[in-house]
């Protein structure tokens, strides 16, 4: 509901004073989010203003595994006033059960009750209020006219579940809405308590769905194999994050390097002085040859590794591993040679593949 006269709709619904709050206590299977009201406070716990009507914001935020309760209100009387009945139906079951309005006391015209829905649902509702035996719809909350028929209508996205982001702070203690958030999102580990950082099995999870998230990780599990094994499996730069014992580690470098050529910038000093290392990584990534020592600039076989990668290695190899490689070097990469040359006295000059193909045509 983005318009303020929507907003202004929902307000006449319920009243709007309290912010979304959760509960202390938390059910062990879902972490339990209960706004109090619906359209209590338009957009509070959601970017911008209003809340969301599709995907806005789903890929860069993570929704929290909870329920959230709605209040219905019926302060219109009956046959009767105050009515003596009063109960609502609605779609979310068919329409097969009512759930019975209560009054809460004799100097009161509003009947209310609390109904718990999941979070996140993109669905529309449709209720209705049978008050003293007859269907009726509360002229001042949301409508809607089809087949014929007037109900009243709850859109699903003031059902939207909070952003892990943007949560309640408590959130961020409960392990089972941590693992919720981080199954779908790795990185939403930074908004973790520093306890559930430390936690194996929240950060096992982060890794596993964003090998990065190691980041986030706590200074001890960033010192664990199996859990940085598990990251740069998922993203070999994630061995950025890990322990400086870990980047000693061959098997650990070897499995991000396989995951991504580059890894090897984070590698230790005397994992990029070996051949073996360096020769894997030059077979994945063409820019991994800048990070091998020195020395292995001038090697032949892994300048003519990184070269059967991709001709653009050659960047980085020594000039004596060149002159080395002149004769074997294929015409097309000869030509590559001069062209670089040429651009480095005259800065503006631009190489393409057009240009090198053409060259070798020539």
């Amino acid at each position: 509901a983005r318009g303020g006269g929507q907003a202004e709709a929902l307000r006449g619904v319920l009243p709007s004073s309290s912010p979304p709050t959760c509960s202390s206590a938390m059910s062990p299977m879902a972490a339990k989010c209960l706004t109090v009201l619906v359209g209590l406070s338009l957009g509070t716990r959601y970017r911008g203003s209003g809340f969301t009507d599709g995907d806005d914001g789903e890929d860069e935020q993570t929704l929290v595994n909870c329920t959230r309760t709605v209040k219905f209100t019926w302060t219109h009387g009956g046959k009767e006033a105050p009515p003596k009945e009063v109960s609502v139906f609605g779609s979310w079951n068919g329409w097969h059960e009512g759930t019975p309005l209560v009054r809460p006391g004799n100097e009161s015209n509003e009947f209310s009750a609390v109904l718990e829905f999941p979070c996140g649902r993109r669905v529309e509702f449709q209720y209705k209020f049978i008050v003293d035996g007859q269907w009726r719809v509360a002229e001042d909350q949301p409508t809607k006219q089809e087949h014929g028929t007037t109900n009243n209508v709850l859109k699903g996205q003031v059902l939207q579940a909070y952003s892990f982001e943007e949560a309640p702070q408590e959130l961020s203690k409960n392990k089972t809405a941590v693992l919720n958030a981080v199954k779908r999102r790795g990185l939403d580990l930074r908004f973790a308590h520093e306890t559930l950082q430390g936690d194996p099995d929240v950060v096992l999870a982060a890794v596993e769905e964003r090998g990065d998230a190691l980041e986030f990780a706590s200074e001890t599990l960033r010192n664990d194999r199996k859990i940085v094994m598990a990251a740069v499996r998922r993203h070999g730069r994630a061995l950025a994050y890990a322990s400086a014992g870990l980047k000693k580690d061959a098997g650990v470098v070897l499995a991000a390097i396989d995951r991504w050529g580059s890894a090897l910038e984070h590698a230790d000093e005397e994992l990029r002085r070996n051949k073996s290392v360096v020769l894997a990584a030059v077979k994945r990534n063409r820019h991994a040859l800048q990070f091998a020592d020195e020395a292995l600039k001038d090697d032949e076989e892994v300048v003519t590794a990184a070269m059967e990668h991709h001709w653009s290695s050659l960047r980085y190899a020594h000039k004596k591993a060149l002159d080395k490689l002149d004769g074997e070097l294929p015409a097309v990469i000869k030509y590559k040679k001069a062209l670089e040359m040429a651009a480095l006295a005259l800065p503006g000059l631009k190489i393409d593949e057009g240009m090198i193909g053409a060259g070798h045509q020539e």
